[in-house]
């Protein structure tokens, strides 16, 4: 597998609208692979291509802000170098770590279960401790609950910036784990209320419906609140919201019966498994697999 910059040079930026331009050394397949990803994505309106000048012009939907475009963009795999502001003779060579598409995503996965795994135990730990020193058992208990939480969140997202060879302060900590962590509030307030509510409408079979479309829901609410609420409730946003619930959730329980069946039924290959699986189904595009009809990485085309 070759090594490819995964760089994309910003080359102007206004509002509603983001001229960028791809590596030099993107195939022709890597270039449709892009394109398929950025139009998939909900806060694209439009798309002009230009093999000559390898630059994109992307019509933004109104009032997107750059935080949401480059938490998308980052989320894909690239890292992103503004030419406006750095004169071409100073500019430094793009990096170009190896990003070949699924042994990157192979990487990221792992990088990430062992950065969850360490971050929770870490903070789980400390912010128990001081639970039980401040507050006696019940602190501990509610404190530890929340460590455990931010520390599987942050430690997710290093693990994944180091076992790709990133910096992991240049790779968008911050904003990426403020959007995993309210992605997954919102996924766990929308389960507890959709439930609910599914049980006082529809009994047992209604609190199950309630259950997946209240973790959909909530998930992808609590996702475009740090990316800001444009195109919320448009059909597009609720087409790609679907169609990626539904993949991963797919591969979320195929990974999980693999394991299983791997590991004699054991409760914890089980749970292995799964958590494979769901890492695994949020690095594909499922809008772009759906429409190419194989899968899509987030990342660049499967070859």
């Amino acid at each position: 597998m070759n090594q490819r910059s995964n760089t994309l040079q910003v080359v102007h930026e206004l509002p509603g609208r983001l001229r960028l331009r791809w590596p030099a050394d993107l195939t022709a397949e890597e270039q449709r692979g892009l394109r398929s990803m950025l139009l998939a994505e909900p806060w694209v309106t439009s798309l002009r291509w230009s093999a000559a000048s390898r630059s994109l012009v992307i019509e933004l939907v109104p009032g997107c802000g750059a935080v949401r475009w480059q938490i998308a963009l980052a989320a894909m795999g690239w890292q992103l170098s503004d030419v406006t502001h750095t004169s071409p003779a100073t500019a430094p060579a793009p990096s170009a770590p190896p990003t070949g598409g699924w042994d990157q995503v192979s990487r990221e996965v792992g990088g990430s279960m062992i950065g969850a795994v360490a971050g929770q135990v870490l903070l789980a730990g400390a912010a128990g401790t001081v639970g039980a020193v401040l507050f006696g058992p019940q602190g501990a208990l509610i404190m530890g609950a929340t460590g455990s939480l931010f520390g599987a969140v942050i430690g997710s997202v290093l693990g994944s910036a180091l076992a790709d060879g990133k910096n992991p302060a240049h790779s968008q900590v911050i904003p990426l784990t403020w959007n995993r962590l309210s992605t997954q509030l919102g996924e766990e307030m929308g389960t507890r209320s959709g439930t609910v509510l599914g049980l006082a409408i529809a009994g047992p079979v209604g609190g199950l419906a309630g259950f997946a479309v209240g973790g959909m829901l909530g998930g992808q609410l609590g996702s475009d609140l740090t990316t800001g609420w444009k195109g919320v409730g448009k059909r597009r946003w609720f087409n790609s919201m679907v169609d990626d619930s539904a993949g991963e959730a797919l591969s979320e329980s195929l990974a999980a019966r693999i394991g299983s069946l791997l590991g004699g039924n054991s409760p914890a290959a089980r749970q292995i498994g799964a958590s494979v699986g769901m890492r695994v189904g949020r690095k594909i595009n499922w809008r772009a697999s759906v429409e190419q009809r194989h899968l899509v990485n987030r990342l660049q085309v499967a070859n």
